[in-house]
C-alpha cells in the first residue's frame, strides 16, 4: 500500500489491519516497472505478503508498477491466497500484461481476472474528442501505435500529450511564450481533451477526474 493509502482507505470507512504497535499494517518491496522479473523478485514479494495474510486480510491495496503489479499476480497464485479482491495501479491498464501473463504464466492471468481490479485514469474506449487536439481516444492510440511499432499506449503517454495540448492552447491564448502570461492562461481555463477535462489547481497541479 502506498504511504497515504492507510489513512485514505480509513476514511472511507473500511478497517485497516493494524501491526502490533497500533499502526496500519504497510509492507513494501522495491519497484519493477518492466515485465521481466525473477522468481528471487516474486519470493520477496511473497515474504512481504506474508504479514497481511497471518492478519486474516481480505482486501489488498498495492501501489504497483508493472512489474510489481505482475509479481503480485504470480505471488498471490504461488502461494494460494486468493483474497476478496486486489486493487493494482499502473498494471492492469498496461495492455502488456495480459499476453505477458497468457503468454508465460495462465494461471496468473486467471488469477488476476477473477480477484484483481484497477482505477484507471484513461483507457482507449473513452469517448470524446478533444477540443485543441481533435482527436478521440482510439484515434491517438491508433496514431501512437503506427508511431511505434503497434506498440500500446499507457496513460502515462496520453496524460503526456494531453499535457502538452494544454500547453500549447495555452500559449495560443495567452499569444505569448513569456512564462508569467502562458501560466496565467493555463490557470484560467478549462480544456476538454480526450484525456480529461483538464485544469489546473492553485498549486499548478492537473486535477483532472478518473
Amino acid at each position: 500500500m502506498c504511504s497515504l493509502g492507510a489513512g485514505v482507505t480509513q476514511e472511507a470507512g473500511v478497517p485497516v489491519a493494524l501491526n502490533s504497535s497500533g499502526l496500519p499494517l504497510i509492507t513494501t518491496v522495491a519497484p519493477a516497472f518492466s515485465v521481466g522479473i525473477s522468481q528471487e523478485y516474486i519470493d520477496d514479494i511473497k515474504e512481504a505478503l506474508q504479514p497481511l495474510r497471518d492478519e486474516g486480510v481480505t482486501l489488498l491495496v498495492g501501489c504497483t508498477y508493472l512489474g510489481t503489479g505482475k509479481g503480485l499476480m504470480l505471488a498471490l497464485q504461488q502461494l494460494g491466497w486468493a483474497p476478496l479482491a486486489v486493487v493494482t495501479t499502473a498494471t492492469l491498464s498496461e495492455g502488456r500484461i495480459h499476453a505477458e501473463l497468457r503468454s508465460t504464466a495462465p494461471l496468473a492471468l486467471s488469477w488476476a481476472a477473477e480477484y484483481t481490479v484497477e482505477p484507471m485514469v484513461w483507457h482507449p474506449s473513452l469517448s470524446g474528442r478533444g477540443t485543441w487536439s481533435n482527436l478521440t481516444s482510439i484515434e491517438f492510440t491508433r496514431q501512437f501505435q503506427r508511431a511505434n511499432g503497434g506498440e500500446l499506449v499507457s496513460y502515462i503517454g496520453a496524460a503526456a500529450f494531453a499535457a502538452s495540448c494544454s500547453l500549447a492552447d495555452a500559449i495560443e491564448r495567452a499569444g505569448s511564450l513569456e512564462t508569467d502570461e502562458v501560466a496565467a492562461a493555463l490557470n484560467s481555463a478549462t480544456l476538454f481533451e480526450f484525456f480529461s477535462n483538464l485544469t489546473y489547481n492553485k498549486d499548478g497541479q492537473a486535477d483532472e477526474d478518473m
